[in-house]
């Protein structure tokens, strides 16, 4: 008889959470939606469940990698309105200027998915290298390099993941009929996790059981983060979960609502 698989509870304090951060994160780009003509800001609602999720597992020493066009993922790990707009649309567009300050956790890239795939595991080998004969929690890097289109993209990342057992959670996006192949000789023996990209409550579990793996030393965690046409609104779908257990009831959806637009007015007034 085959062993029964379990899956991670998820507090309601946590689906909570993670919805909050979803709605903020959706205002916020609705915001920066309305201003696309004046700038080429990204607007990432298909990835906010994926943001939320796994940044919502970060502890004070982990890393996020995100790519430089998704503002949105420093929001959720916690940048101020205030110092994403100021940065977002500063005077200055030097290529070389950071879009989000690193003290936060979270650096960007501006490179393609194979490159981001690459400079990831290498971050990953400087800090497992970095906290070697160290005691304490094993600092995670998180990336996310966005869409790939052909396996190969991530080939040489994962074979430098897969022979030293690094600190990494690689997430990258699938769309229409492409699959990554999860064979152990695919992946050179890294886990391989596909989740619906848009499903906040199996994102949590994904990221609880990544989180979980790479912490204990087991070594790195693909995730294939699948975007599936003519799937649910994913912030809608986690409302009404909420709705439905007592978690979050109507007043404290518009009174979170209404004191986020307030920060966003005040941050975005400085452009006028």
């Amino acid at each position: 008889m085959s062993a029964t698989k379990f899956k991670p509870l998820i507090s309601d304090a946590t689906l909570r959470r993670v919805y909050e951060t979803m709605l903020c994160g959706r205002l916020f780009d609705d915001r920066l939606a309305m201003l696309r003509r004046k700038t080429n800001v990204f607007t990432g609602r298909a990835l906010e469940a994926m943001f939320a999720s796994f940044l919502d597992g970060f502890k004070a020493r982990d890393l996020a990698i995100v790519r430089q066009d998704q503002p949105t993922a420093a929001l959720m790990q916690g940048q101020s309105v205030a110092t994403i707009v100021g940065t977002l649309f500063a005077k200055d567009s030097a290529a070389s200027r950071a879009l989000f300050s690193t003290h936060k956790g979270i650096v960007t890239f501006s490179g393609i998915s194979s490159e981001m795939a690459i400079f990831a595991a290498g971050a990953a080998r400087a800090i497992l290298n970095e906290e070697a004969g160290q005691r304490g929690t094993q600092p995670v890097i998180v990336a996310t390099i966005g869409e790939v289109y052909d396996q190969s993209e991530i080939d040489a990342a994962l074979r430098v993941a897969g022979h030293g057992n690094l600190p990494l959670i690689l997430i990258c996006e699938t769309s229409g009929d492409f699959r990554l192949n999860g064979t152990r000789e695919k992946t050179h023996g890294v886990p391989h996790f596909p989740v619906d990209a848009r499903d906040a409550v199996a994102l949590l579990r994904c990221a609880q059981e990544s989180f979980t793996r790479v912490r204990s030393g087991l070594g790195s965690v693909l995730v294939e983060a699948r975007v599936i046409a003519g799937t649910r609104d994913p912030l809608l779908a986690l409302e009404e979960r909420l709705r439905r257990k007592n978690i979050f009831r109507e007043e404290d959806i518009i009174r979170l609502q209404r004191g986020f637009e307030r920060q966003m007015d005040r941050a975005f007034k400085t452009l006028s």
